[in-house]
């Protein structure tokens, strides 16, 4: 978890003739795929398709709302006719197809389970490429570049000789979501596990815009193991450190789970910072993609005492699904049921929406309530529920935020649910309701934006703006 040393001076004309010619012999990448997958046939793969489109328009809220009927109905046609001239295909192709056609849609919760095991033959013991690349300006570079002996940033050019800015934005393509979002989770993770899927294996060379070549050993690719590291470093779902002279509590708050636990480890937290009169605190959720929203509460009962909401209304799709829904979490028997009789008496699919609203959350006195100054982190990987904590922090002005725009917009899709594609038993996540934010602007776009935007170290600015 590296590379080496640069051309530099007189670069004889036969070796610039030969690595052009790499380049030329590979360029096209398109119809390369990973051919250690399963053949799909093409009728059972646009019955995979077309069983796909059904349920999610009987049970999304609605997956016309951020693009076209008719831009994601030629999309899905033209996929169809790419498989048909094939007869039929590798399941790896089948997997990119798919995930392009859930980016369309545009739902962050709503995608092939492309990081599971069922999708993935021998995950855990696959190589995959091992360097952490980004997009800035439409240049793609390798992060942390130790081997280039160069004063400036040099490009990245190929992979295996394939063009590696290509590779990097039609991977892009395959991750539904804001842009932040995407491209922090195709950096960390998924590029790496689109190029498995193209077939792009160890060994893996690279090559820069100034001639630069390196192979990585068999020693350096990564794990499947390394990749998640890589995406949340801290694999902890809270954990609590004392940094500047420890007069500054940092608490890393990365999953929306387990409300007991939480409250536990957040009583001895603020027991501590109470004993050690330590009046500053940073609440870290940069990493922290969710989970369950009102666990959230549990940490805002520390930090304010206003009324607030995270989300001021729901809007759910009436189906099978969400009645089943509405039952197990006794929403009918707390608004009533009268809205509901058609469904249940015709079971009728025209019954679009039905919206459960929010009250205001009251908090309870907190023992252990915390009266210094707090900031809280945020960034691209802030989702789904965090993202509701960041949006509820914003509208109440409960305390800044500092770091980057959130991953989510502020109404988006929510309540995820599982399936299987018809045929090829793939998983695949989507969602059954609509969430309105905080503020209750049904017409917001927006992600949450923070208080302070920082592009380089959000920690040591929130120091900074601590001390001041």
């Amino acid at each position: 978890m590296n590379f080496y040393t640069l051309i530099k001076g007189f670069i004889p004309a036969a070796i610039v003739i030969f690595a052009s010619c790499q380049n030329a012999i590979d360029f096209d990448v398109d119809n390369k795929f990973n051919t250690s997958y399963e053949i799909i046939n093409s009728e059972k793969a646009i019955e995979d398709v077309d069983s796909l489109l059904a349920l999610l328009e009987q049970r999304h809220y609605d997956i016309y709302l951020n693009s076209s009927n008719t831009e994601l109905q030629n999309q899905i046609k033209e996929t169809k006719d790419s498989w048909v001239i094939k007869s039929e295909f590798h399941q790896s192709e089948f997997i990119i197809d798919v995930m392009k056609i859930f980016n369309t849609i545009s739902d962050g919760h709503s995608n092939l389970l492309w990081y599971s095991e069922e999708v993935i033959p021998n995950r855990d013991s696959n190589y995959y490429f091992p360097a952490e690349v980004y997009l800035e300006n439409g240049k793609l570079y390798v992060k942390n570049d130790t081997t280039i002996n160069s004063d400036q940033r040099v490009a990245l050019n190929m992979i295996n000789g394939f063009d590696a800015n290509l590779l990097f934005v039609d991977a892009l393509s395959c991750l539904p979501g804001t842009a932040a979002h995407s491209n922090k989770i195709n950096r960390t993770i998924f590029f790496p596990i689109y190029l498995h899927l193209k077939g792009i294996l160890p060994p893996y060379t690279i090559r820069y815009d100034n001639f630069h070549v390196r192979t990585y050993t068999e020693s350096e690719n990564y794990l499947f193991s390394d990749l998640i590291e890589r995406m949340q470093p801290d694999s902890k779902n809270y954990s609590l450190s004392l940094i500047e002279k420890e007069e500054i509590a940092l608490i890393a708050y990365n999953s929306c789970t387990d409300a007991p636990a939480f409250k536990q480890f957040l009583d001895s937290s603020f027991l501590l910072l109470n004993q050690k009169s330590i009046d500053k605190v940073i609440i870290d959720i940069r990493s922290n993609s969710g989970g369950d929203s009102q666990v959230n509460d549990v940490l805002l009962s520390y930090l304010t005492r206003k009324p607030y909401q995270q989300s001021s209304k729901r809007i759910w799709k009436v189906s099978p699904v969400s009645i089943d829904e509405f039952i197990s979490r006794s929403i009918v028997d707390s608004t009533g049921q009268n809205d509901l009789t058609e469904y249940f008496i015709n079971n009728d699919s025209t019954l679009v929406s039905f919206e459960t609203n929010e009250d205001l959350t009251q908090l309870k006195l907190n023992s252990f309530f915390f009266d210094g100054k707090v900031v809280v982190l945020i960034g691209p990987q802030t989702f789904s529920s965090a993202n509701m904590l960041a949006d509820a922090i914003k509208t109440y002005q409960i305390c800044p935020l500092i770091g980057q725009a959130t991953g989510e917009r502020v109404n988006d899709f929510g309540e995820q649910k599982m399936e299987l594609l018809l045929n090829s038993e793939i998983p695949y996540t989507y969602t059954i309701a609509y969430d309105i934010g905080a503020s209750g602007d049904i017409q917001n776009t927006n992600t949450v934006n923070p208080d302070i935007l920082v592009s380089g170290d959000a920690l040591q600015k929130a120091i900074e703006y601590l001390n001041k």
